[in-house]
């Protein structure tokens, strides 16, 4: 679950630790989106939140289902 400021467009990017791109979404005219993460493997993911030319990226763990 990801929220953030309003903005026009938001493109976010869920990533495993290599770098591969597992699911990516560009949000117009919202503030709020989530992730379907059934089936991901245990373990840590990178996202980037990308808005208005800055990029925010961070950590997230995701558990057993």
């Amino acid at each position: 679950y990801f929220e953030f400021p309003a903005s026009n467009d938001v493109a976010i990017k869920l990533m495993d630790i290599t770098g591969r791109v597992m699911d990516e979404q560009v949000i117009h005219d919202n503030t709020m989106t989530s992730f379907d993460i059934k089936g991901y493997i245990p373990g840590i993911y990178l996202y980037q939140v990308i808005t208005n030319g800055n990029t925010q990226s961070g950590k997230v763990v995701i558990g057993k289902q």
